[in-house]
């Protein structure tokens, strides 16, 4: 239930939109659907101005996700030593702990606050999330 976070990614088409010369219908469409449910008024009108229909947008087919879209190749891990954060790091998204810790003991920030990676007392990593060493 991230409200907040579905209205900022409107906002962010939106801003992308009205750079646009004009707006296509293949846009406008699934646009007004997804912003139906947090201003339903502005939805409607905006949906009978562009020609879409009369008062029937709560009864429209609800865009389908495209699976493709919802992967991610690469994320950004922060690595955080002994609580604080002490850098960041790009791996894809699908990477094992091993490789990672290698990958995270390569870097030369890390090395300046980790100098021998054999007395790490605790390594931590919580998926897709964050990585905790504890020195």
């Amino acid at each position: 239930m991230r409200f907040n976070t579905a209205i900022a990614a409107l906002i962010e088409m939106n801003n992308e939109l009205v750079k646009l010369p004009a707006i296509p219908e293949a846009v406008a469409r699934p646009f007004l659907l997804l912003l139906a449910p947090f201003a339903p008024h502005i939805a409607e009108e905006l949906w009978v101005v562009w020609g879409f229909g009369r008062g029937e947008i709560s009864r429209c087919q609800w865009p389908a996700a495209d699976p493709q879209f919802l992967q991610q190749a690469t994320i950004t891990l922060p690595i955080q030593i002994n609580g604080k954060i002490r850098g960041n790091i790009e791996v894809p998204a699908e990477i094992g702990e091993v490789e990672l810790r290698e990958q995270i003991f390569a870097l030369e920030n890390i090395r300046r606050h980790v100098p021998d990676p054999s007395k790490v007392k605790r390594f931590v990593v919580v998926p897709k999330r964050i990585v905790n060493i504890v020195v």
